[in-house]
């Protein structure tokens, strides 16, 4: 019956190394990808790149925090224990931060997209002056 124990016991360590790779490689991808996707847009001065880099890297850290919690099932001494928390905590907060940062560029991205396009810059002054007449 310990021998059945030990051997599970084994079989999960390897699931879980495999997993834990897996995740971080997808993560890994994820941020390739994106910063790859970035420039490209960076290049071409297209809009709101910032939000989508944004976005990238906040699926990037869900997949790399879920390998960290993953590899708390491996964990022996309390030190490592303590490692692992603080890097959890660490990027908890990291994608706390991103995911406040698009709430604000999307809020802004939304009152731009309300607000008259004279203000934005996409009229001429004759127009401008016939949106506000009509405006009042």
């Amino acid at each position: 019956m310990l021998e059945l124990l030990h051997s599970l016991e084994h079989i999960l360590e390897i699931v879980v190394h495999y997993a834990i790779f897996m995740f971080t490689f997808i993560g890994v991808v994820i941020m390739i990808r994106t910063g790859l996707v970035a420039i490209w847009h960076f290049l071409k001065k297209e809009p709101h790149l910032a939000l989508k880099l944004a976005e990238g890297m906040k699926l990037a850290l869900e997949f790399k925090l879920g390998a960290e919690i993953l590899h708390t099932v491996l964990i022996s001494e309390p030190k490592e224990l303590i490692i692992i928390g603080g890097i959890i905590v660490m990027r908890m907060a990291l994608t706390w931060m991103i995911q406040w940062e698009i709430k604000k560029d999307k809020e802004e991205h939304i009152s731009l997209m309300e607000m008259p396009k004279w203000k934005k810059g996409d009229h001429t002054e004759d127009e401008k002056k016939q949106e506000i007449s009509s405006e009042v």
